[in-house]
């Protein structure tokens, strides 16, 4: 609820989720009764369910609103509203077809903030030098010290071989020491370099790209002197189900490991020895979003042992990079 000149104003989502819409409430008296209007929605723009947010009025005067988009895989994406007032209605972006509501924006003149808040743009890679995580990233769960180190190795994250045995059946799903971020843009590839020491067989560490289903790249010893195993795999989180799409041996550690995520959230997994010439494996997916989040990408280190293994994974860098328009890149030569 808010006051501004004599009105009071309830702010409130309405419409749904990915079809929503913006209703504002006035009134003069905080008792009401209430006159309502819708003051935005998706019009004639490419932003659907524009709603559910804020207004913040600078002390210039101007007048911004912040909703959320729901794009499935994407998740929730943040925009930004100019405001008109308009006999004392907000009129929320711009009335681009003349219907009396506001339609989003894609582009508009920054707020009058001042030099002091230059554009910035979220972290997303990481080469792990410093000493705390990123706030890029998050836990599966609520995180504990024991997961991860970044002082075990220099300019390393170690992540140890928790058991992926928490509940229910042995899956990716189940397992709350994933390190994930969310995804950053429409078109995208991450690569990591890790060198992974095993302790039991079947423990596994590598990349996921995790929703309700999901599908991740795991590195694992085959066998107590035999060769290393690079698998991949696909989950199902609701039917506790996974099953290996493809699987390959492999001579040694440390290894690439890359994920290329195209429009509509189509991804597949590469892999490499040397960080330069990269080998697809297995088949393409679709990501799909979490339980009330978007999809998100990230690494883990599991022990399928019923418990905890004495194992660990060091990941060099974490590379994030936007490929619209530009060709795969290469990984660093470090």
């Amino acid at each position: 609820m808010y006051k501004r000149n004599g009105f009071y104003y309830i702010s409130a989502p309405a419409g749904g989720v990915p079809t929503g819409y913006q209703v504002i409430l006035r009134s003069r008296n905080v008792c009401g009764p209430y006159e309502e209007k819708i003051v935005l929605h998706q019009g004639d723009s490419a932003v659907n369910g524009p709603h559910q947010g804020a207004w913040v009025e600078l002390k210039n005067g101007e007048t911004w609103f912040l909703h959320f988009q729901d794009a499935g895989a994407y998740g929730r994406i943040v925009h930004l509203q100019p405001v008109q007032w308009v006999d004392d209605w907000p009129m929320m972006g711009v009335d681009s077809n003349h219907d009396g509501i506001g339609e989003p924006v894609c582009q508009y003149t920054k707020p009058g903030v001042g030099k002091q808040c230059p554009v910035e743009v979220p972290d997303t890679s990481d080469d792990f030098n410093g000493q705390k995580l990123g706030m890029q990233w998050q836990w599966q769960a609520n995180p504990e010290p024991d997961w991860y180190s970044l002082r075990d190795r220099k300019d390393h994250i170690r992540l140890f071989a928790r058991n992926s045995l928490q509940q229910g059946k042995r899956i990716l799903w189940n397992v709350p020491g994933l390190l994930l971020q969310k995804f950053p843009a429409p078109e995208f590839q991450v690569t990591v370099k890790m060198d992974f020491r095993p302790e039991f067989i079947g423990d596994q560490a590598g990349l996921a790209v995790m929703g309700v289903k999901y599908a991740y790249l795991a590195a694992g010893k085959a066998e107590e002197e035999g060769s290393w195993r690079l698998a991949l795999i696909r989950g199902d989180g609701l039917k506790e189900e996974e099953y290996t799409a493809a699987c390959i041996d492999m001579d040694s550690c440390p290894v690439y490991l890359q994920t290329t995520v195209s429009r509509d959230g189509k991804y597949a997994f590469h892999y490499s020895t040397d960080g330069v010439n990269f080998l697809r494996i297995g088949g393409g997916f679709t990501a799909q979003k979490g339980q009330w989040i978007g999809a998100k990408m990230g690494i883990f280190c599991i022990s399928h042992q019923g418990k905890d293994s004495n194992g660990f994974a060091d990941f060099d860098w974490f590379l994030v990079e936007e490929i619209r328009g530009k060709q795969k890149a290469q990984a660093p030569q470090n």
